[in-house]
């Protein structure tokens, strides 16, 4: 497959925190911390792309878009983070929180994330000329699309796991792993197919970025 390299570098990435709770006595809320961290880094990867994106462009016509992309978005992963902080807190039941912070966990998740995103952008969206199929003002609500749904998936993962009485650090790190490889496989494919890398296939089951067929 010709984003095979991508779908791998994808799925370690997404392996690190549930080898840290099998191996490595990471907390549930460390794996909780690194898929918020990973919201701010596709928001890093999407300003490089707005930034690339339409290259006979003035730079400083984009300017305005990509830093009121910036605020909007910095906002939004802000607001997410408090959520995402007091749930992470409760269940990893931290007596002393800035001193038992997960600190060295969720920088070496984010880490194996961010390198994961990096190899996307550097062999899809460049290597593969993505950035001249797009504007930037189509990439403008692309991250939302993507963390919407892994969010949702997190949520799920929560149900499931409550439905299933799961062992709360291993069961649902085994959960929640599973269904993101899941989607974010899914994700990753259907950008490939907006952005131009990969081909529609037979029939235009995927939409553009402008919600047409192509």
């Amino acid at each position: 497959m010709p984003y095979s390299f991508s779908i791998i570098s994808l799925i370690a990435a997404n392996l690190v925190p549930l080898f840290g709770v099998l191996f490595l006595q990471w907390n549930i809320g460390s794996v909780l911390l690194s898929y918020w961290i990973e919201s701010a880094i596709i928001g890093v990867y999407n300003v490089l792309k707005m930034w690339k994106a339409e290259e006979w462009v003035p730079l400083i016509f984009k300017l305005p878009q990509i830093g009121f992309f910036i605020l909007h978005y910095g906002l939004f992963t802000a607001l997410l983070g408090v959520v995402y902080i007091r749930f992470a807190l409760a269940l990893m039941q931290l007596s002393a929180p800035l001193a038992e912070f997960p600190i060295k966990e969720i920088l070496i998740s984010g880490l194996a994330l961010f390198t994961s995103h990096g190899v996307s952008y550097y062999k899809n969206f460049i290597g593969k000329k993505e950035f001249k199929r797009v504007r930037a003002s189509d990439l403008f609500a692309q991250p939302y699309r993507r963390i919407v749904v892994m969010h949702s998936t997190i949520v799920f993962g929560v149900v499931i796991s409550m439905l299933l009485n799961l062992e709360p650090t291993v069961g649902f790190a085994a959960v929640f792993v599973l269904l993101k490889v899941v989607v974010d496989a899914g994700a990753h494919i259907s950008e490939r197919h907006r952005f131009g890398s990969l081909p529609f296939p037979p029939g235009g089951l995927y939409a553009d970025l402008h919600g047409n067929r192509r």
